[in-house]
């Protein structure tokens, strides 16, 4: 599954840095393998954009792609990631860095399950919405 919010909010670079600190709550689902007890990937893309001529474009700087399921049961949990840059001639990788902070919960479902361990293509194993859903607070 693939899951992605589209939430524009602008806010000033200062020192180099920009801080959203809002957030996000919205419910998504995960099947879990019956012989296996693993629960499916569900990816939620995180993308950043830069405002141009005032607001009337943007630049795409990157973007990441967290596993959701990776996370359920963990309390609030804090990662570091690094931009991955999108696919064109003129973009170039300026090295920036995500600071995101997520608790996942399991609201229905059974709670014993096993997550996935991390894939290298996260986006290899899609699924359909059924059984299980969680939240997401970041």
């Amino acid at each position: 599954m693939f899951y992605g919010i589209s939430i524009a909010c602008s806010c000033e670079v200062f020192r180099n840095t920009v801080q959203w600190r809002k957030e996000f709550v919205f419910e998504c689902g995960a099947t879990v393998n019956g012989s296996t007890g693993v629960l499916s990937n569900s990816i939620c893309r995180v993308s950043v954009r830069e405002d141009r001529k005032g607001g009337r474009s943007y630049k795409k700087v990157g973007y990441i792609d967290l596993n959701l399921v990776e996370f359920i049961g963990s309390g609030y949990v804090t990662r570091h990631c690094l931009l991955e840059g999108y696919m064109g001639k003129h973009s170039k990788l300026d090295n920036s860095l995500l600071k995101v902070r997520l608790q996942v919960q399991l609201l229905q479902g059974d709670p014993c399950f096993r997550t996935p361990v991390q894939a290298t293509d996260p986006t290899s194993t899609m699924a359909t919405v059924s059984g299980t859903s969680f939240q997401l607070k970041y």
